[in-house]
């Protein structure tokens, strides 16, 4: 019998950190400028950031050094190798959680991100298809369900 590691074990059990010891993190800087670009852009000025599959939370770190001052971010991954790479990111307005976005209790965010995140979902069609509803707040369309609107303030 061959392998047959889930896509589950494979961010949770560490074989995705020993294959990839860095997390991407050397993209983040890329990442977070076009995050800020299309923000500039749409002229959006979030309060709050919530970043599902933050990996080592480096773009949310990136994010944080060119946003205001109150505004709050949160990284999730289910990856606890991705969270403990998250610690030293961390301080009092960055913060980072261990589990699933869809089952933490209801937060609401003036944005959500969903960044290199939809080719690591076993069933990406299933996870993230369209749900038919357009999003009834002023959002970046990175990746809209029916699943993040319960997460997304309305609007200011």
């Amino acid at each position: 019998m061959g392998d047959t590691t889930t896509t589950l074990e494979l961010y949770t059990g560490g074989s995705y950190l020993e294959k990839n010891p860095f997390w991407h993190i050397e993209e983040s800087p890329w990442k977070a400028k076009q995050v800020i670009r299309l923000l500039n852009r749409q002229r959006i000025v979030p309060k709050t950031i919530c970043e599902v599959g933050c990996g080592a939370g480096e773009v949310l770190k990136q994010l944080q050094q060119r946003l205001t001052e109150d505004c709050e971010l949160l990284g999730c991954d289910i990856s606890p190798q991705a969270i403990e790479l998250c610690r030293s990111r961390a301080n009092e307005k960055l913060h980072f959680l261990l589990g699933d976005v869809t089952k933490m209790p209801d937060k609401l965010f003036d944005l959500i991100l969903v960044l290199d995140l939809i080719e690591h979902l076993e069933d990406s069609f299933h996870s993230y298809g369209t749900s038919g509803n357009e999003p009834t707040t002023r959002s970046i369309k990175c990746c809209w369900t029916s699943q993040c609107r319960r997460f997304c303030a309305p609007p200011r």
